[in-house]
C-alpha cells in the first residue's frame, strides 16, 4: 500500500516511538493498520495539507489533524479522545483523526482488516448505529480521498 507523499504534514509533535503505539493499542484493545502506523510514527498529531474529503452526500468535510498519541500540556491524546465519547460510539470504533466541528475519523474495527469511518457526533446523541457512515477500507485509501 502506497501512502501519499503530496500530502505535507504540519505542525506535527514530536516522532513516536513503536513502544508508544503499542501502549496505545495495549490500552485499547486493537491493532493499529500498518498505513496508519507508518504515518503516526513520523505526524503524530499533524495536520495535513491536503484536507477535504466527501462522505456520502456530505460534501467538502473537513480532516483537521491525526489525534496525538502521546499528548502532553493542554493536548488530548487519542486515548483520552476516546474515553471521552466512548459512551456514544458503537462497539469497536475507535477515533484516529478530528475535523473542525466536533466530529472524528475512526477505524472500525469490527471489519478486518479494520475500515475507515466518519462519526458524526450530533447523530450520536440520537443513534450511536447511525452515526456511523464507511469511508475506505484503509487509512492509505482515505488518504487518497482528500482534495
Amino acid at each position: 500500500m502506497q501512502i501519499r507523499k503530496d500530502i505535507r504534514w504540519k505542525w506535527t509533535d514530536l516522532p513516536l516511538d513503536k513502544n508508544t503505539i503499542e501502549q496505545t493499542e495495549k490500552i485499547l484493545n486493537v491493532n493499529f493498520p500498518n498505513d496508519y502506523v507508518k504515518t503516526i510514527l513520523n505526524y503524530n498529531g499533524g495536520y495535513p495539507s491536503i484536507k477535504y474529503f466527501n462522505c456520502g452526500i456530505k460534501k467538502d468535510l473537513v480532516f483537521d489533524s491525526l489525534l496525538n498519541l502521546k499528548a502532553d500540556g493542554d493536548d488530548v491524546s487519542l486515548v483520552e479522545t476516546y474515553n471521552n465519547i466512548k459512551d456514544r460510539l458503537p462497539n469497536h470504533i475507535v477515533p484516529f483523526a478530528s475535523d473542525p466541528f466536533g466530529n472524528f475519523i475512526c477505524f472500525n474495527f469490527n471489519d478486518k482488516p479494520a475500515t475507515v469511518c466518519f462519526w458524526d457526533h450530533e447523530i450520536a446523541f440520537s443513534d450511536v448505529d447511525k452515526s456511523i457512515t464507511r469511508l475506505t477500507s484503509s487509512f492509505s485509501e482515505f488518504l487518497d480521498l482528500l482534495h
